[in-house]
C-alpha cells in the first residue's frame, strides 16, 4: 500500500453496521458480484461491479463504473469524486459504507473519516 496508511471499511444495510473490511491494497471495487468485488453488497440495487474506489496520494476518489443506479455525494448524482472527510456517499438503495482511514505520522496512529451513507430515509 502506498503512503498514508490502512483503510477500514464498515459497511452498514439499513444504518445497523454489518460488516468490517480492513482494507489493504489501493484500489478496490464495491458490487454485487462476489468473484469481482473486495466489497459485495448483495441487493438487486447494486450493480455487479458499482463503483471503484483509488488512492490517489494521501485521498481516495470514487468513481462510479457505469452503475444502473449510480452514486450520489452529499445528495449530488456524480459520475466520480474526491471522498473528503464527512462526505455521504450513497451506493444502492439501502447500504452505508463508512471509511475509516489511519495514518500514521509521528509514530502515532490518526484517523479521518469519510461516512458514505444511502441518505435519508424513506
Amino acid at each position: 500500500m502506498s503512503q498514508g496508511g490502512r483503510i477500514r471499511v464498515v459497511v452498514s444495510v439499513n444504518g445497523r453496521d454489518d460488516e468490517t473490511y480492513v482494507v489493504d491494497r489501493d484500489r478496490f471495487t464495491v458490487g454485487r458480484d462476489a468473484r469481482e468485488n473486495f466489497i459485495v453488497l448483495p441487493n438487486l440495487g447494486v450493480s455487479r461491479k458499482h463503483a471503484e474506489i483509488e488512492r490517489q496520494g494521501n485521498s481516495w476518489r470514487i468513481v462510479d463504473l457505469e452503475s444502473a443506479n449510480g452514486i450520489r455525494v452529499n445528495g449530488a448524482a456524480v459520475t466520480e469524486a474526491v471522498l473528503r472527510d464527512g462526505d455521504v456517499v450513497a451506493i444502492g438503495p439501502h447500504h452505508t459504507l463508512r471509511f475509516v482511514e489511519e495514518r500514521v505520522e509521528g509514530g502515532k496512529a490518526f484517523e479521518s473519516t469519510v461516512r458514505i451513507d444511502p441518505g435519508p430515509k424513506k
